[in-house]
């Protein structure tokens, strides 16, 4: 008797054991999934303000070369572009935008 008892008990426990595996794997994923999503969602912001501030560079008349494009482009530090967004509102020249202080 104390044997079967002791394996519905075994049993029970497995299956709670099992549950909460599950359960955590899914707060898992939904994390991972969310953490995701914002480093995505961020990408983007950056990659708009890098075209917001080219955009700006040639309507400012200002030579964009490749190389300053691809600078622009590959950044993903959105206080970075900020800066050169305000400095690009009256800099003389590309290497004026991208100078450091």
């Amino acid at each position: 008797m104390q044997g079967r008892w002791g394996a519905r008990a075994v049993a029970v426990v497995r299956r709670a054991l099992e549950r909460w595996e599950e359960d955590v794997m899914k707060r898992r994923g939904a994390r991972l999934q969310a953490e995701s999503e914002a480093r995505g969602e961020a990408r983007g912001e950056a990659r708009g303000e890098a075209l917001m501030l080219l955009r700006i560079l040639r309507r400012r008349g200002l030579e964009v070369s490749p190389e300053a494009e691809a600078r622009l482009l590959a950044t993903t530090d959105t206080a970075l572009l900020e800066r050169w967004a305000d400095r690009a509102l009256d800099a003389a020249s590309i290497e004026a935008v991208f100078a450091e202080p």
